[in-house]
């Protein structure tokens, strides 16, 4: 029994730290913001999963993309979605580094510059006026690089063409990750609504069962066990309200949708 307690005190905390590392907030500021940190009720459970789990605003904005046609989808993302943006400036970002490749073989002009003291004697090295400068301009000229200029422009263009071909498979698999959460939410919200009427089955169950002890037409176990199967339909109801919410805003996001942070 303590085992499981201390188990249980160690996912708690656990959770706790997990939330405050992706809201940057410190405990403190955790702890002011009134939220509970022990759910003490099942009531009370229930309705921090509710307010952790409004969708309103995100569906509103994705709503008009629910029905639309996969072009439709390639056409907003390509135009808004930041993650789409991030998959090009990643690419631009390795064409840049892939022009290092050859940087050795082209010419190199550079500014160079000294000054010199003099003296006759040792003490007289940082108080003597005699002083020399000298500036240049420099032009170095790789001239015996011809194979090595040919290998090095092979590898740039194979490191730029590795570099598109995984820009594009990278943004292909993403437009199917898109059109795949447009399903995922579809085949969500039938399921929220399949677990809504198996919680009140479950509940009208649970009050037969208990009447059906109290008058000695059931026995305990049955009880127990229509106990655990409403038990099982909250869990999968609160579960699927949760990954429906993540999805929802995930698909926004992968939109460009704003979302409104009050939310």
């Amino acid at each position: 029994m303590n085992s499981k307690k201390l188990t249980y005190q160690s996912e708690i905390l656990a959770s706790q730290n997990t939330l405050l590392e992706y809201t940057g907030m410190q405990s403190k500021e955790f702890f002011e913001t009134g939220l509970p940190v022990k759910i003490s009720t099942e009531l009370l459970l229930a309705q921090t999963i509710d307010a952790f789990t409004q969708i309103q605003e995100a569906l509103s904005s994705v709503q008009p993309y629910q029905t639309a046609s996969n072009d439709v989808l390639e056409k907003q993302i390509v135009e808004h979605s930041p993650v789409y943006q991030r998959f090009i400036i990643q690419n631009s970002l390795s064409q840049i580094k892939n022009q290092l490749l050859t940087s050795a073989e082209w010419p190199e002009l550079a500014l160079k510059g000294s000054i010199n003291k003099q003296a006759l004697q040792w003490n007289e090295v940082f108080s003597s006026s005699q002083r020399s400068y000298a500036l240049a301009v420099v032009l170095s000229i790789p001239i015996f690089s011809g194979g090595s200029l040919l290998s090095s422009n092979l590898e740039k263009y194979h490191a730029n063409q590795a570099s598109e071909f995984k820009t594009q498979k990278d943004i292909l698999g993403f437009l199917d990750e898109v059109e795949n959460e447009k399903i995922q939410i579809q085949t969500l919200f039938s399921t929220l609504e399949a677990q809504k009427l198996s919680l009140s089955q479950n509940e009208e169950i649970v009050r037969l069962s208990f009447k059906s002890y109290q008058l000695g037409k059931a026995t305990m176990l049955e009880l127990l066990n229509s106990q655990t199967d409403l038990i099982d339909a909250k869990i999968n109801l609160a579960k699927t309200k949760i990954d429906l919410s993540a999805l929802v805003k995930r698909f926004a996001w992968n939109l460009g949708k704003p979302v409104d942070q009050k939310e």
